[in-house]
C-alpha cells in the first residue's frame, strides 16, 4: 500500500474515533438520560432502549447492517465501508462508555444545547473524512436514485420527523419534541458551520460602466481578483459590465467603497457563498 494511502487511512480513522467518541458523550450524557431524541437510527435505538432496555449501539449497528449491505450494492464501495467502520465504532465506544460517563439531569434546555453542540462536533468529525453515520443518510441515497424527483434532504427531513413523531407518542410529552427539536437544529447548525464555515464567504456581482479602475482598484486595494461578464439591460438594451468577485466577510466594506468612491450608479448583489476554493481562499483536499 502506498505511504501516501496508508496515511489517508490513518487520519481518516482518528478521525472517525475522535468523532465517536465526542458522539458517545453527547448520547450518554446529555441525550438519552434527558429523554431527548436525535434523528435516524440513533433516536430509533434511543426510542427502543427506552421501551424494552437494549444497548443503544448494539441496535444502531444492528438496525444498519442491512442498509450497508443493500448500499454497498447500489450505492458504490467505498463511501459504505467508511460510513460501516464509523458506525461500528459510533456503536462499540457508545455502549463501552455508557456505564463510566456521568448523567446531566438538570435543566433540559441546557441539555438539549449541549447536546446539540456536542452531537454536532462529533459528526462534523466524521463528515469532514467523507463517511456518515448510516441511517437516514443511506435511505435518502437510495430513494433519490430510484425517484430522481425526491431530494436527499427531503427524505431525511421526513425520517428525521417520523422518528420525532414517534418519540411524542413513546414518551407522551410534547416538551421532549420541543427540546429534541432545538437540539438537533443546534446540531445542524454546529455542523454546517465546521464543515463550511472556514470555506463560507460572500459572492459580490456589481453592474458598473467603469470596469477598468474598479477592476484596478479592487486588485490594488483589496488584493482580491476580478471577473467581468458582458452584460446588456433587458429594458435599456444598453451594454455594461458585471464584476465577478468572490471576497471573506470582512472585505465586504471595503469592496463597496472602492465601488461607490467610482461609480455611484452601480448595482451591487451580495449573496452568501457557502464553500469558496481556489487561490486566494482554501484548497481542495
Amino acid at each position: 500500500m502506498p505511504k501516501k494511502r496508508a496515511k489517508e487511512i490513518a487520519i481518516d480513522f482518528l478521525f472517525y474515533l475522535s468523532g465517536c467518541a465526542v458522539y458517545s458523550v453527547a448520547l450518554n450524557c446529555f441525550i438519552e438520560p434527558n429523554s431527548l431524541v436525535i434523528g435516524g437510527f440513533s433516536g430509533i435505538a434511543i426510542i427502543i432502549k427506552y421501551l424494552f432496555g437494549l444497548p443503544v449501539g448494539a441496535l444502531i449497528f444492528a438496525l444498519n447492517l442491512p442498509l450497508f449491505i443493500i448500499g454497498y450494492k447500489i450505492i458504490g464501495k467505498a463511501f459504505i465501508i467508511k460510513s460501516a467502520i464509523a458506525t461500528a465504532l459510533m456503536s462499540v465506544l457508545i455502549d463501552l462508555s455508557a456505564p463510566y460517563l456521568p448523567h446531566f439531569k438538570g435543566d433540559t434546555v441546557l441539555a438539549a444545547l449541549a447536546g446539540g453542540v456536542i452531537s454536532g462536533i462529533g459528526l462534523s468529525l466524521i463528515f469532514i473524512r467523507g463517511a456518515s453515520t448510516g441511517g437516514t443518510d443511506i435511505i435518502a441515497k437510495l430513494v433519490s436514485m430510484r425517484f430522481k424527483h425526491i431530494s436527499v434532504g427531503r427524505v431525511i427531513m421526513a425520517a428525521d420527523g417520523l422518528v420525532i413523531a414517534l418519540s411524542a407518542i413513546v414518551y407522551k410529552s410534547a416538551q421532549s419534541v420541543l427540546y429534541s427539536v432545538v437540539m438537533i437544529f443546534v446540531s445542524a447548525n454546529i455542523i454546517d458551520y465546521i464543515i463550511y464555515g472556514s470555506k463560507s464567504g460572500k459572492l459580490l456581482l456589481a453592474v458598473t460602466d467603469k470596469k477598468d479602475i474598479i477592476c484596478e482598484r479592487i486588485n490594488s486595494y483589496v488584493k482580491r481578483g476580478v471577473t467581468i461578464v458582458p452584460v446588456i439591460g433587458a429594458y435599456t438594451k444598453a451594454s455594461r459590465s458585471m464584476l465577478f468577485i468572490a471576497v471573506r466577510s470582512n472585505e465586504i466594506s471595503k469592496i463597496y467603497k472602492v465601488i461607490y468612491e467610482n461609480d455611484e450608479n452601480a448595482f451591487i448583489t451580495l449573496v452568501d457563498a457557502r464553500e469558496i476554493l481556489g487561490r486566494g481562499f482554501n484548497n481542495y483536499e
